[in-house]
Formats: C-alpha cells, sequence, structure tokens
C-alpha cells in the first residue's frame, strides 16, 4: 500500500543517514577501547622500524669516528679538540651517506608497513563488520593484501611529493629567487593549497581494503569520496589534529618523560583510533552496509 511504501521510504533515507564527524570519533574511541589489539599492528611496525633505524646510527658513529681513530682516542672523547676531529673527519661523506641511507631507510620502511598497515585496515573493518578481530586478522589482511598495499603506498608517496613540488614550488619560487620574506606567505598558501589537494587521496588505502579493489579504482574512489564530502573529512581531520596537538602540548610539560608520554599516546591511541574512524567514514560514505557500534 501507499502507507507502507512511504514508511519504507522514511526507513531508507534514516539508514542512509551520514555519520557527522563527532559522531565517527566518537564511534572509533569505543570500538578501539572494545577491540584494543589494534595497537598491536602499529606496535610491531614501530620496533620493526627502529630495528631497522639502528645500523643508521651505528654506522654514523664509525662514519664520523672511525675504528682507527676511535682507538686513538679512547677516552678522550670528551675534549673539545677530539669532538672537532670527529667532525672534521665526517664532513667529505657524511652527507652522501645520510642521503643514502634516508632513501634506503624509506623504501624499507615502506616493505615493513605495508604489511601491518594493511593488516590493521583490514581489522578496522572487521571490527564495523561487527567481527572479533585477532592477530590472525592482521596476518590474513596483511599478506592478502600486501602487494596492493605496497603499490598503493609508493603511488602515494609519489603523487604527494608531485603535489607540494608542483604548487608549493611553484608559490615558493619569489621567496627563493628574490629573498625577501615578503614572500613568505606565497610559500605558506602554496604549502596549504598543496595539503587541501593532498587530502583528496587520503582515502585510498582504506578504499582498496574496505572494497578489496584495484589500485586505480581506489584512488578513483578517494578522490570522489573526499569530493562529495570534503568538509566533512576535513573535519575529522581537524579533530584529530586538535586531539593530537593537544595532547603534545599537555604532555610536553612533563619534565623529562613528557615527549615519551606524546609518542605512546600516538601508538597506542591516536594511530588506531585514526584508521577505525577513516575505514567508518569510507563505510558509511560508501553506503557500505555494515555493522554501527
Amino acid at each position: 500500500s501507499a502507507l507502507s511504501k512511504n514508511l519504507s521510504s522514511k526507513k531508507e533515507k534514516a539508514n542512509q543517514k551520514m555519520l557527522k564527524a563527532e559522531e565517527i570519533v566518537k564511534k572509533s574511541f569505543s570500538a578501539w577501547a572494545n577491540n584494543f589489539i589494534i595497537v598491536l599492528p602499529f606496535v610491531f611496525s614501530a620496533l620493526a622500524n627502529v630495528i631497522l633505524i639502528v645500523p643508521f646510527f651505528v654506522s654514523i658513529i664509525f662514519s664520523i669516528a672511525p675504528l682507527s681513530f676511535v682507538r686513538a682516542n679512547i677516552g678522550k672523547f670528551s675534549s673539545i679538540t677530539s669532538l672537532t676531529g670527529m667532525i672534521t673527519n665526517a664532513k667529505s661523506f657524511l652527507s652522501p651517506f645520510f642521503l643514502i641511507y634516508g632513501v634506503i631507510f624509506l623504501v624499507a620502511s615502506l616493505f615493513i608497513n605495508a604489511y601491518f598497515s594493511a593488516g590493521a585496515t583490514g581489522m578496522a573493518k572487521e571490527i564495523w563488520k561487527g567481527r572479533k578481530i585477532s592477530l590472525n586478522t592482521m596476518h590474513k589482511y596483511g599478506k592478502y593484501f600486501y602487494w596492493r598495499y605496497l603499490k598503493a603506498l609508493f603511488l602515494l608517496v609519489l603523487i604527494v611529493i608531485g603535489i607540494f613540488a608542483a604548487v608549493a614550488g611553484t608559490f615558493s619560487l619569489p621567496f627563493f629567487i628574490t629573498k625577501n620574506p615578503g614572500w613568505i606567505l606565497l610559500l605558506i598558501l602554496g604549502m596549504l593549497i598543496s595539503f587541501f589537494l593532498a587530502i583528496f587521496f587520503s582515502l585510498t588505502l582504506f578504499c582498496l581494503v574496505a572494497e578489496n579493489s584495484s589500485v586505480k579504482k581506489s584512488i578513483s574512489k578517494s578522490c570522489q569520496l573526499v569530493r562529495k564530502n570534503y568538509f566533512s573529512f576535513l573535519g575529522l581531520l581537524i579533530l584529530f589534529g586538535l586531539m593530537i596537538g593537544g595532547t603534545s602540548m599537555v604532555t610536553r610539560i612533563i619534565p623529562f618523560i613528557g615527549g615519551r608520554i606524546s609518542t605512546l599516546a600516538n601508538l597506542l591511541i591516536f594511530r588506531p583510533v585514526l584508521t577505525i574512524a577513516m575505514m567508518l567514514f569510507v563505510l558509511d560514505r560508501s553506503k557500505s552496509k555494515f555493522k554501527r557500534r
């Protein structure tokens, strides 16, 4: 009947009602608290990166002070003369070393993070599907999406670098050519425009896992979702930015351990919650069927 059709239409509209940014944040924190195991991919990734960077610091030590130099100056490194000798010794090859290892570290980090990030994104998807998550969930998604996720990561890095190089680089030319401080506002404007453009690609990895799509379709889907929901998505990012920035400012007041507390808060709270929130945003705006908690 007409009445039943009208009721059905109202029900469909109610089901299609989109969540506000603050609702997404609230639901994501609740989901994180009920599924704390989602922090593990971030912890494992951080540990892997720490292990990866240890050789970097060891190499720096021996770049600045080769073994022969160390043996000749044992017990003297507190003196200004020895420190000056170390710095002088490093000048000829330290800069290219930093550049080469920096590139190696970035590439290796992408290979490592592809597995753990894909796993964490998959865990977020499972949470909103109403399923129980475990380390096996992380492994399943990390293994299944690894190569597509890695390809998407590389492409996103290139895209973002390209955007900043083209836009921010162009806007900064007057400042670098003239050295006039008055042009620095144009440089800042270029950076802001670059950031607002880069946002269009920020849902790519979540679209990839949420819809099990190709990298190309995921990039297209990300741009489409952000374009249709730009200000609500920007609002979500601003909310997280304020929370992260506020926490950092408050914790850094604490002597000695303030910085460490801020780092742990990002690792164990904000990064997992942001991942959960981004996945919820994609599912909600894509009108995908999922269990809202």
